[in-house]
């Protein structure tokens, strides 16, 4: 009996383990870039929940903390079992019926992506290591809880101003994105359009499944009357599949459908404004498409 109680309390502290790293990982990839996150949920078609952001990240940095530092172990893993229950499931609803093949449970961390069928066999794996945990854990004994709420407290308080900052400035200047001033040859843009050097470029790119690009599309249509720049093109991820997207706007410029991998090298964000002067890319704006007028006044003539 004691063997099987010793055999079972250790494969739960491995459990702990494993889903507290993951969820810390998960945590930290999403606050090093919640505007990425930001734009997910808005294809989800969740606009209202824009503020979860940050309190997602926050959670599972919590989450992560308790369940490594042993930490109410028990209580911390049965809603572990309903956080990534419910992320399944709206993440199987955005697979079905928005097409969304990325489940954003890493921000921007390419290597950690995975294909939609292995990201639900994951969570399997996540929910029935929590389960071992939840049957097998041993609250922690009085003497260890007050160091480790100070360091969990420690831990969770930098995770929540970093989280926070990085919302705080996710409307930031274009210059402080790591493609402003950068050299066209030098991204892979030369891949999607053709530049000139003696010329300028607006590039938008341009998501079929994101709600928010459909709503700031009139505004679009401005920057082609009269032509804001010598070319206008669309860089649209995804595919009209339906024609609705055409039939309604009718567009009278270049919409090009890209390559969703491509473009998320040089944005993971949608919509983002690019403009090109000569073979320098000199403007950055993301999660929006401004008015021409505001356009014109905040960046053009600074330019």
């Amino acid at each position: 009996m004691k063997r099987e109680q010793s055999w079972g309390t250790g494969l739960a502290c491995v459990s702990r383990l494993v889903v507290g790293l993951l969820l810390l990982t998960s945590s930290f990839t999403k606050a090093g870039d919640l505007e990425a996150f930001v734009n997910l949920l808005l294809q989800y078609g969740f606009p209202a929940l824009v503020w979860a952001a940050p309190v997602i990240a926050i959670v599972e940095a919590a989450a992560g903390i308790c369940l490594l530092l042993n930490i109410s172990p028990r209580g911390v893993s049965l809603f572990s079992i309903g956080m990534i229950s419910a992320f399944s499931l709206v993440f199987l609803y955005g697979y079905i019926f928005r097409d969304i093949t990325d489940c954003g449970c890493f921000g921007k961390a390419s290597l950690l992506k995975l294909p939609p069928w292995a990201t639900f066999v994951r969570n399997a794996a996540l929910l029935l290591l929590l389960f071992v945990s939840w049957r097998f854990s041993d609250e922690a004994s009085p003497r260890s809880v007050r160091i480790k709420y100070a360091a969990a407290g420690g831990i969770l308080l930098l995770a929540s101003f970093f989280t926070g900052y990085n919302f705080s400035h996710r409307k930031a200047p274009g210059k402080m994105h790591p493609l402003y001033q950068r050299a066209v040859k030098e991204t892979v843009l030369p891949q999607l359009i053709e530049t000139s050097p003696d010329s300028t470029c607006l590039v938008i790119v341009f998501s079929y499944r994101c709600e928010g690009c459909w709503n700031y599309f009139e505004n679009v249509k401005r920057y082609n009357d009269p032509a804001i720049a010598d070319r206008l093109v669309i860089l649209a991820v995804g595919k009209d599949s339906t024609g609705v997207f055409n039939d309604y706007f009718l567009p009278d410029f270049e919409i090009r459908e890209a390559n969703e991998k491509t473009v998320s090298e040089l944005t993971q964000v949608a919509p983002t404004m690019l403009y090109i002067a000569g073979d320098t890319i000199r403007h950055v704006i993301q999660g929006a498409i401004l008015t021409r007028y505001l356009f014109e006044k905040n960046y053009l003539e600074l330019f």
